[in-house]
């Protein structure tokens, strides 16, 4: 596979593209900001696009003058046409691994990463991982009465910081957030946002 450098100027969009990127296209350009060109625009012998019509226009939304592009020379129109339509539809039947993409967003936490560059809302980030972070509210009371080190309880609190974070990490609170976090980061001498959180509820733990 052979990948060009071409100006954007002389790529085409296909005119009768049946897929509606309008919503995708500031997703796509933020992800080209973040990681750059990591997957070529395929077009045919004229140009014309046959896979990457979203990163075609985010790149135009960016001002970029070249992307990159693989020429799917040898197809018929019959294949062109099909080609770009299974581009699309095979995407439709991946579907996501809850529990380990939850995990993936855990991580991503622990390494202090911007959470929406992976193109999903911080709101979508909340809402799937409720299940996944929910404690059990019974099981919970009922412990209480029992005997627990406060070893034993602050393993549980490192455990399900993440649920505390995704919770207050939405469009208006994040930055305000994320401030507060830094500060205390600063005061703790921590290396990571969970880390800090950790922090905090260790303290307040101890002084009641």
């Amino acid at each position: 596979m052979k990948i060009e450098q071409i100006n954007l100027s002389e790529i085409k969009p296909y005119e009768f593209n049946p897929r509606k990127n309008e919503k995708a296209i500031e997703k796509v350009a933020a992800s080209l900001s973040e990681f750059g060109w990591k997957q070529p625009i395929v077009v045919d012998e004229q140009n014309v696009v046959l896979a990457g019509h979203t990163r075609l226009a985010a790149a135009i939304s960016l001002n970029y003058e070249v992307a990159p592009v693989v020429v799917a020379d040898g197809l018929t129109d019959a294949q062109k046409a099909a080609y770009r339509i299974a581009d699309n539809k095979t995407a439709e039947y991946s579907e996501w691994d809850k529990d380990l993409l939850q995990k993936e967003f855990a991580r991503l936490i622990e390494l202090d990463a911007d959470l929406t560059s992976t193109s999903f809302s911080l709101e979508d980030i909340a809402g799937f991982s409720e299940d996944f972070l929910e404690w059990d509210d019974d099981d919970e009371f009922e412990n209480e009465e029992s005997e627990t080190s406060e070893e034993n309880l602050l393993g549980e609190l490192n455990s399900a910081h993440v649920k505390m974070v995704l919770i207050y990490l939405n469009t208006e609170t994040e930055p305000v957030f994320r401030q507060m976090s830094e500060k205390l980061q600063e005061h703790f001498g921590t290396e990571n946002l969970s880390d800090t959180i950790f922090k905090v509820v260790e303290d307040g733990y101890k002084n009641i």
